[in-house]
């Protein structure tokens, strides 16, 4: 419950019929992102980066965002297009950097995909509203959730900790291919 507000003497205060209603309390930001706690310290991020090092080689130009924000691919956007030379595409480890990466890229006057073709990752709706819609991939959730719920119904003892792995999909858009 919350507090009643009290006069110098400590009577209830009475809130006078022209005065403002009280504003709602301000709720307090959320803490800032610690470094060291990135998104792709997780063991999905780990294993995305670890694929694309894979794929690509580790001599290719890697950076490391602090989180799978918008906010973050907007800071990318902000780097890429101030110093793009070499650069002709950029795979972001979730959709929300992909989005606020190619707003930015679009605000900075650099085409997307005719200068730099963008991915992201996770096929979430949106992006295929987007202008341009980008390309993704898309873990296959269906068969996810069937082995899910096959694996429900076994006593907790009998479950192994195997780690099961599922062949995900390309989704391309024009982000990546100006033909898409």
């Amino acid at each position: 419950m919350g507090r009643r507000l009290r006069d110098g003497r400590g009577h209830p205060r009475q809130r006078r019929r022209d005065a403002p209603a009280p504003r709602p309390p301000r709720h307090p930001r959320p803490p800032p992102h610690r470094p060291g706690r990135a998104d792709q310290a997780s063991s999905s991020g780990a294993e995305r980066l670890a694929a694309f090092t894979a794929a690509r080689g580790a001599d290719a130009t890697t950076v490391l965002l602090p989180s799978f924000t918008t906010d973050a691919g907007r800071t990318a956007g902000r780097r890429i297009a101030e110093q793009r030379d070499g650069i002709d595409a950029v795979v972001c480890g979730a959709d929300v950097l992909a989005v606020g990466l190619v707003s930015t890229l679009q605000r900075s006057a650099v085409s997307v995909p005719g200068e730099i073709a963008v991915t992201g990752f996770d096929d979430t709706e949106i992006l295929e509203l987007l202008d341009p819609p980008i390309t993704s991939i898309r873990h296959p959730l269906a068969a996810m959730a069937e082995r899910t719920l096959a694996l429900l119904p076994s006593p907790a003892r009998e479950r192994t900790e195997d780690v099961e792995r599922f062949a995900p999909q390309l989704v391309v858009r024009a982000s990546a291919d100006a033909n898409a």
